[in-house]
C-alpha cells in the first residue's frame, strides 16, 4: 500500500481510537452507506456523466493514475452543471469512485496536468484506505465535531490542520503519478487561477519571495495556500526532511490557533511554569499552593523544575497571545500573597527574563497596578532587592538548564 501520510494523521487517528465508543459509531458501515447514497443522488442531479466512449483520453489518464496508485475500483467522471469554478472533487460510494470536474478544467489543462489533477483526487481514495481505513474514519470524526456549533476552537483548529495535511498527502500522490514537480505545480496554479498558461519556475520564485517575508504557517481553512503547496512539492522533489514541510503548515503558536496536541503541550508547560514559580521554599505558602490547585487539582511541588528548552522554544515561536498568557500567570503569582511583599515579583521577573518575556511582564504590571514610570521603577528595584536578600540554595535554582 502506497503511503504519503504525515505524523499528524497518525497521531490524530490514535487519539480518536482511544475514544472507543465514538470510534465504533463512526466506523459503523450503515452510517457511511447513508452518507454515500445521499451524495450519489446529488451528484446525478447536478452533473453530466462522461462515458469512456466519448472521452477516451480522460479515461486513459484515469487508468494511468489508477495503475500508479494501485487502485482497482472503477472510476466514473462527471462534469458539474452550471458551474464556473474550476475545481475537482472525488467521492467513493463503496463500489465505484466518482470524480466531479467543474468549470473549464478540461479545456484549460494539458493532458499531463489533467493527469496530475486526477492523481490528486484519486489519492484521496488512497488516503481513505491508509492504516486499514483509520484515516477515513478519523476524517469523518474530526469534521463532524468541528461542524458542531458547540465545539471549541481547539477542535476546529485540529480539523483545519488535518484537512491541510490531507491535501498535501494528495499533492504528493499527484507527484507520484506524474513524476514531474513542475507539471503538478502548473496544474495547481491553473486550477486556482483559471489561466490557460503558467510557469512553474516563475511561480516557485514567487512562492519563495512570499515565505521570505511571511513564514508563519498556513492560514488556509481546507487547503494550504497554493504557494505553500508548490514549495512542499519542491521539498519532496528534493527529498527535504518532512519537518521542513511541517513548518509550512503548522508553525504558528497562538491562543486562538491551538489544536488538541498544542493544547496538551501548553497545559504541560503551564504546569512546568507553576513548578518554577513554587520551586523556592519561601514561595510555598498555603495561599499560593491553593491557587496552584485551581490550575491543576493534583498539583504538587517539584524540586527538579528548570527553565528548559521546550518552554523557551514555544515562547520564541509564539505570537503575543502566548507571551501574554505566560506573563499573566507570572503576574498573578507575583501579587497573590501580600505577606511575601515584593519578593514574588522579583522572582517572576527572573523567570520572565530567562523566557524572554520580561518586557511583556513589566508592561502588564504597570498597567494592572496603574503605576507611573517612576513608581514602576521603584517597585522593580524593591522586588529585585527583596528576592536577592532571600537565601537561595543551588537546589532551588531555576537556571540549571537541562
Amino acid at each position: 500500500m502506497i503511503n504519503f501520510s504525515f505524523d499528524y494523521h497518525i497521531k490524530l487517528a490514535e487519539y480518536f481510537k482511544k475514544q472507543e465508543k465514538t470510534w465504533k459509531w463512526f466506523a459503523n458501515s450503515k452510517v457511511q452507506d447513508q452518507q454515500r447514497a445521499e451524495y450519489k443522488k446529488q451528484l446525478l442531479k447536478n452533473s453530466y456523466r462522461l462515458s469512456e466512449d466519448s472521452e477516451p483520453i480522460i479515461y486513459g489518464l484515469v487508468s494511468q493514475a489508477k495503475e500508479a496508485l494501485n487502485i482497482s475500483k472503477n472510476v466514473t467522471i462527471y462534469q458539474e452543471l452550471d458551474s464556473v469554478e474550476t475545481n475537482a472533487r472525488v467521492s467513493y460510494d463503496g463500489n465505484e469512485i466518482n470524480i466531479l470536474l467543474s468549470g473549464s478544467l478540461i479545456k484549460n489543462l494539458a493532458e499531463d496536468e489533467l493527469l496530475a489533477v486526477l492523481g490528486h483526487e484519486l489519492s484521496h481514495i488512497v488516503f481513505y484506505q491508509t492504516q486499514q481505513g483509520d484515516f477515513e474514519i478519523t476524517s469523518r470524526i474530526i469534521q463532524s465535531i468541528a461542524n458542531d456549533s458547540r465545539s471549541d476552537n481547539t477542535m476546529i483548529e485540529t480539523a483545519r490542520l488535518f484537512s491541510l495535511y490531507t491535501e498535501l498527502f494528495c499533492d504528493r500522490g499527484a507527484l507520484h503519478v506524474v513524476k514531474n514537480r513542475d507539471t503538478v505545480i502548473q496544474a495547481l496554479v491553473k486550477v486556482s487561477t483559471g489561466l490557460e498558461s503558467v510557469s512553474a519556475i516563475n511561480y516557485l520564485k514567487q512562492a519563495h519571495e512570499i515565505c521570505k517575508e511571511d513564514n508563519f504557517g498556513s492560514s488556509g481553512q481546507t487547503h494550504p495556500e497554493t504557494f505553500l503547496r508548490a514549495i512542499a512539492l519542491e521539498y519532496w522533489d528534493n527529498k527535504t526532511e518532512s519537518v521542513e514541510i511541517d513548518k509550512l503548515i503548522d508553525s504558528r503558536w497562538g491562543i486562538s490557533s491551538l489544536d488538541i496536541f498544542k493544547q496538551q503541550e501548553i497545559n504541560a508547560l503551564t504546569r512546568n511554569l507553576l513548578e518554577l514559580i513554587t520551586k523556592p521554599k519561601w514561595m510555598r505558602t498555603e495561599h499560593i499552593f491553593s491557587h496552584c490547585r485551581q490550575y491543576f487539582p493534583h498539583f504538587t511541588y517539584s524540586d527538579n523544575a528548570f527553565i528548559n528548552t521546550a518552554i523557551k522554544q514555544v515562547v520564541t515561536t509564539s505570537d503575543d497571545t502566548i507571551r501574554e498568557y505566560f506573563s499573566y500567570i507570572l503576574m498573578d503569582f507575583s501579587l497573590l500573597d501580600s505577606s511575601l511583599e515584593a519578593a514574588p515579583t522579583g522572582h517572576s521577573l527572573l523567570i520572565a527574563e530567562e523566557l524572554g518575556i520580561q518586557k511583556t511582564l513589566k508592561q502588564l504590571l504597570k498597567k494592572e497596578l496603574k503605576l507611573t514610570s517612576k513608581s514602576m521603577d521603584n517597585m522593580l528595584q524593591k522586588a529585585v532587592k527583596e528576592v536577592g536578600a532571600l537565601s537561595e540554595s543551588e537546589e532551588e535554582s531555576i537556571l540549571n538548564e537541562e
